[in-house]
């Protein structure tokens, strides 16, 4: 997938090609079922590559993930909550896809969508890269840089950014 940087985030996806990132896992303490499914223990979470993108999933296919050690960016297909007023100057899609930096969370204007990804975190586990955390939950996703505490959650009925 190429590279693309919209809005001061850097997301996966989009229509300019600079580069190519491969997808990896790389997992201590994780267990893979045939389908696909991610589990890890909260104490342990999974960790990805230094320098890679893992995408993946709740397991409902309701939410899908792009993490690197620096970005998270999660799309969301069915909601029924409202995103906040679309700005201005985007002239792109909006309020289905929420972005996470050590600068904090906000929702991106987005030309693309993230495909639906093959691995799915099962509810109750945790995916980490560097600092940034994501865990999966029966009501939706939880991520977090763990050192700046910013954030956001998302769920088919509700979402929240801190």
């Amino acid at each position: 997938m190429p590279w693309l940087c919209v809005a001061g985030f850097l997301v996966i996806g989009g229509c300019a090609a600079a580069g190519r990132a491969e997808d990896s896992l790389q997992s201590r303490s994780a267990s893979r079922s045939a389908a696909g499914s991610l589990s890890a223990t909260p104490e342990r979470p999974l960790t990805t590559g230094v320098t890679r993108t893992t995408t993946f999933g709740t397991p409902s296919g309701n939410i899908n993930c792009a993490l690197s050690r620096t970005f998270v960016r999660c799309d969301i297909r069915e909601r029924t909550w409202q995103p906040p007023p679309k700005p201005a100057d985007c002239v792109l899609d909006w309020g289905t896809a929420v972005g996470l930096s050590t600068a904090g969370s906000r929702f991106l204007c987005v030309g693309d969508a993230i495909a639906l990804a093959k691995r799915r975190l099962a509810y109750g586990s945790a995916l980490q890269a560097g600092t940034l955390k994501c865990t999966s939950r029966r009501s939706g996703l939880r991520c977090e840089d763990l050192h700046s505490r910013h954030g956001f959650t998302m769920g088919r009925a509700s979402y929240r950014l801190f």
